[in-house]
């Protein structure tokens, strides 16, 4: 019986959270940048399951919450793009830019709420403007909003013109339905523009995650192309990697030079420290072309000694196995 109902009792949550949230969410018609945002910040991800103590489904997206989150950040990539077109001047500092990013969501009435517990969505969000090194003619602006388990984290990239500040490149990811397929934990690099005056942006995302220290990076190439939200993208990639760091930043490094890039990434640990075994991946950037360089690994961190990666990989999969072999048989026992 106690069986029975707990079966019922997740049932029950998980038709709350697939059925009867998202349709109410998807039958709201698009009101202000605010009206969205007290929308979307009133969606919990999971539904705890009475008596119990855990959540299901909680990295889920419901494809009605995502267009709204998408709607959301839109709303919000406007007012930064209205506040650097009209509210700072050629020589824009990070915190000009800040102090008007600022205001514009003030006006727009674009406010966090401080009751997040960390499976709600846009309840925080945070801009960092940037100069970028090298580049008096850019300003960068990331994006971060809260969502369950991390954040959703966006790059807009602004050049200078006579009348402002213009956005020429974004890097969004979009209409996910898993939390862990969000861009997150985002960093980047523009590199030194080459002898046309040509520059790229290189950009690496820590996939959101509840817990494990194994997760996956995704990294890209982005340069300007067609339009702002149409990027060109020379090269993009995925990676195993470890994070086996207090600060999760330290478990890789991006390098960028005018002519190509190379990211570099821990994917396994010892029992005494974390980044036994790097990894870097590189590639050759040329007239808008870039062409993959043969992977490198390393002992001892990125510039440690170099090994077969084939050797590499096969330790860490030995590790692996031998760890998964152990919990079997504890779980037997």
């Amino acid at each position: 019986m106690k069986l029975r109902r707990l079966n019922l009792s997740i049932l029950r949550a998980f038709l709350i959270l697939n059925l009867f949230i998202p349709a109410a969410v998807a039958g709201e018609s698009s009101g202000s940048p605010a009206t969205d945002l007290r929308r979307l910040q009133r969606f919990h991800a999971g539904r705890q399951v009475p008596g119990v103590g855990w959540y299901i489904n909680e990295d889920y997206v419901p494809k009605s919450v995502a267009l709204l989150l998408t709607r959301v950040k839109h709303a919000m990539r406007d007012q930064i793009v209205k506040a650097m077109a009209q509210d700072v001047d050629g020589a824009a500092t990070s915190e000009a830019m800040q102090a008007a990013i600022t205001r514009r969501f003030a006006q727009a009435g674009l406010k966090i709420r401080r009751d997040d517990d960390g499976l709600y969505f846009g309840r925080v969000f945070l801009t960092r403007p940037a100069e970028v090194p090298g580049h008096p003619e850019l300003r960068a602006v990331t994006l971060v909003i809260g969502i369950p388990w991390g954040d959703d984290t966006s790059l807009y990239i602004f050049s200078r013109r006579p009348s402002g500040w213009e956005l020429i490149l974004s890097s969004e990811v979009n209409g996910y339905t898993r939390v862990y397929r969000a861009q997150s934990r985002l960093r980047y690099a523009v590199s030194p523009p080459a002898a046309d005056g040509s520059w790229f942006v290189v950009t690496g995302s820590i996939n959101n995650h509840f817990a494990s220290n194994w997760q996956q990076i995704t990294y890209a190439a982005l340069s300007p192309g067609e339009g702002p939200e149409h990027p060109r993208i020379l090269a993009r990639g995925q990676h195993g990697i470890f994070l086996g760091y207090e600060d999760e930043q330290e478990a890789y490094q991006l390098a960028v030079k005018a002519d190509g890039f190379r990211i570099s990434m821990s994917f396994d640990t010892a029992a005494d420290r974390p980044g036994a075994m790097w990894e870097t991946v590189g590639y050759g950037i040329a007239d808008g072309m870039a062409q993959r360089q043969p992977r490198v690994c390393r002992l001892n961190g990125p510039r440690g000694k170099a090994i077969p990666c084939s050797i590499a990989r096969g330790a860490v999969l030995a590790k692996q196995l031998a760890a998964e072999k152990k919990s079997a048989a504890n779980q037997r026992e």
